[in-house]
């Protein structure tokens, strides 16, 4: 898995997608502030036997809300949706 995996993102420069039992999106560091402290903030999970880092809950919905504004994508609105009906940190994605 993990040669097939860097194989499906190598040359990816913005967003990969890696079919593993449903999808995975790999998401590609951008250089702006935002970028650059949520992958500070990433953790480390076990995942199909294999470590890989991620990034927290709250990051992500401000991540995908930012392409949902540039996008206009309602897939990116429905998945914020679904991510917070799990719970996150209110006051962190609000400031």
């Amino acid at each position: 898995m993990k040669k097939e995996f860097a194989s499906a993102c190598s040359g990816c420069t913005t967003l990969c997608e890696v079919v593993y039992e449903d999808y995975i999106d790999c998401i590609i560091k951008k250089e702006n502030d935002f970028q650059k402290q949520s992958f500070t903030r990433r953790r480390k999970i076990n995942f199909a036997g294999y470590d890989v880092r991620i990034i927290s809950r709250e990051d992500l919905i401000l991540s995908k809300l930012n392409w949902a504004k540039d996008s206009k994508s309602e897939m990116q609105l429905r998945d914020v949706a679904a991510i917070s009906r799990n719970g996150y940190d209110e006051n962190y994605v609000k400031d």
